[in-house]
């Protein structure tokens, strides 16, 4: 018999581990929006999230951190799509992997609201905005070495990382387009359809990357 786990299911340690992780990252949300990143400590996410310290810093490196999960979701999102993706023009592969991933946060209101709140808070508090452009370096760098990885690249660091980064920020550009959009009352609006927009504009002045 198959067990949960093998199925992809994932089992009762699993899922407790994967709520503790949710739960921490709700509350460091919840803290952050009512006394700022500043005004908050380890200790005080982990006693409201009925975790101790030690337990908080098996899941996230810092308290920033815990806030990022979203960021951290979809940039797994987006390796995993290029580690899959058989198609010849890379460009086109890290966009579709993105737009993939976009569209999959529209399609999760929990997680479509939980990146709606960060972004908000990036906007009123420096800590959380250089955690969340360590980030993307990091996911630059990722995406870099995936695209140079690729059976028919041919690309050199510079070129893979220009692309990666380039189109990190045509994505940075369309969540807060879009998250701003929303604040303004646009609730029809969808972060697949403002990164879309962003990426002809790019595209329309600056020509394709690579």
């Amino acid at each position: 018999m198959t067990s949960s786990s093998s199925a992809g299911v994932p089992d009762l340690r699993e899922r407790r581990r994967l709520q503790t992780y949710a739960s921490i990252s709700d509350v460091a949300i919840e803290l952050f929006e009512r006394s700022g990143v500043d005004g908050t400590t380890v200790e005080q996410i982990a006693d409201a999230a009925g975790v101790s310290p030690r337990t908080f810093f098996r899941y996230f490196r810092t308290k920033e951190d815990a806030a990022l999960t979203s960021y951290i979701a979809f940039a797994d999102r987006i390796t995993s799509w290029l580690e899959n993706e058989t198609g010849e023009d890379l460009v086109v592969s890290l966009e579709s992997a993105i737009e993939q991933a976009m569209e999959q946060i529209d399609a999760d209101v929990q997680v479509r609201e939980r990146l709606l709140r960060v972004r908000r808070l990036l906007e009123r508090e420096p800590a959380l905005h250089s955690a969340a452009a360590q980030s993307d370096a990091s996911s630059v760098a990722e995406f870099a070495r995936r695209l140079m990885r690729k059976p028919h690249s041919s690309l050199s660091e510079s070129e893979a990382l220009l692309i990666s980064s380039l189109t990190v920020t045509i994505a940075t550009i369309a969540m807060q387009e879009w998250a701003a959009h929303v604040d303004a009352g646009g609730a029809d609006s969808t972060l697949a359809a403002a990164y879309a927009r962003v990426r002809r504009s790019a595209h329309r002045h600056f020509g394709r990357a690579g």
